[in-house]
């Protein structure tokens, strides 16, 4: 899963850079912010359903 994870990411971001141009460590900066703040949505959605279910 995690490396599905990073070649997703990694594939999103090559096609990024190749639409968006500029310089590549402003668009590299930004793209792996957004991919690092994604993570963190991701998992406090997994915590919250996770204690959901087991709350029942």
């Amino acid at each position: 899963m995690h490396w599905l994870y990073g070649t997703g990411w990694g594939a999103a971001y090559g096609l990024l850079r190749r639409t968006l141009g500029g310089p590549a460590v402003a668009v590299g900066t930004g793209f792996g912010t957004a991919v690092w703040t994604a993570g963190y949505a991701q998992l406090g959605v997994g915590v919250a359903v996770t204690y959901a279910a087991l709350d029942r």
